[in-house]
């Protein structure tokens, strides 16, 4: 999945029913919100994996959340990078 692919009730549905991993790269914006709270919502009775890489920082006076994480099997945080600075995480799935 990219980005706003899991605000698509089409993509959630198809990946619930058909995916055991989603990779997902994403500018995601900050919004003052708990984005792995959302992740988790969106893809509520997803049984697989869900791995989010995400923007942080600005571009131009657009600002993205940072916060990239590994989900594993029910959504379970299993890592997460801070809101800023790069990072690499890893994790056990």
């Amino acid at each position: 999945g990219i980005c706003m692919d899991l605000n698509d009730d089409a993509f959630t549905s198809f990946v619930k029913e058909h995916a055991s991993f989603i990779p997902f790269c994403t500018n995601w914006l900050e919004e003052g919100l708990n984005v792995h709270e959302y992740w988790k919502l969106r893809l509520e009775g997803f049984s697989g994996a869900f791995i989010a890489a995400n923007s942080w920082g600005f571009d131009g006076a657009t600002e993205f959340c940072g916060r990239s994480a590994i989900f594993g099997r029910g959504m379970t945080l299993l890592a997460s990078a801070e809101r800023t600075g790069n990072a690499v995480i890893t994790a056990k799935i």
